[in-house]
């Protein structure tokens, strides 16, 4: 055709393949096939992997995912020690919503714990983030890493009920 004609004349190639659209795509059948040659790839340049490792949000069980979800509600959040100087790294922090421990605040104010996690996914999803980026920097990169790793390859997947793992 004459589009093609001026395409390859202003020095563009055709694509073999229409689906290419969809390399970048997430979540695509092409995305992945694009993902997997990468991964090959990486594979016969720098070898096998020799560690696996998956992690969980553990989005109820973690306070600072209570911590950022709370704050962005509005509510005043405080950290207490008790002021032990006896064992001061063994003195427990107390997180404080409104001037309530967290847990007694939470059972008052948000009894469908569930829901509050749900309506809050996309934050909870970033603290697992941050976790995951900083397991890396600081244990499989740490100095004093046994791993001596060098090269690493991760991915985010959602279960069902919208928790991310590693």
């Amino acid at each position: 055709s004459a589009a093609s004609d001026v395409y390859k004349r202003q020095g563009f190639n055709e694509s073999k393949d229409p689906m290419n659209v969809f390399d970048q795509v997430k979540g695509t059948p092409k995305y992945w096939q694009k993902r997997r040659r990468e991964m090959v790839a990486k594979i016969q340049q720098l070898g096998p992997f020799q560690f696996f490792f998956t992690l969980s949000c553990a989005d109820k069980r973690w306070a600072e995912n209570f911590v950022s979800i709370l704050t962005q509600l509005g509510h005043t959040v405080t950290f207490e020690k008790s002021g032990s100087t006896d064992h001061i790294h063994d003195d427990p922090v107390t997180v404080l919503i409104d001037g309530k421990p967290m847990e007694e605040f939470l059972e008052s104010e948000y009894p469908d714990i569930h829901k509050l996690v749900r309506d809050n996914i996309y934050t909870i999803t970033k603290v697992f983030d941050k976790r995951v980026q900083n397991f890396i920097k600081h244990i499989v990169f740490g100095k004093n890493s046994p791993m001596k790793a060098r090269h690493y390859q991760y991915r985010i997947e959602f279960q069902s009920r919208g928790a991310g793992h590693t």
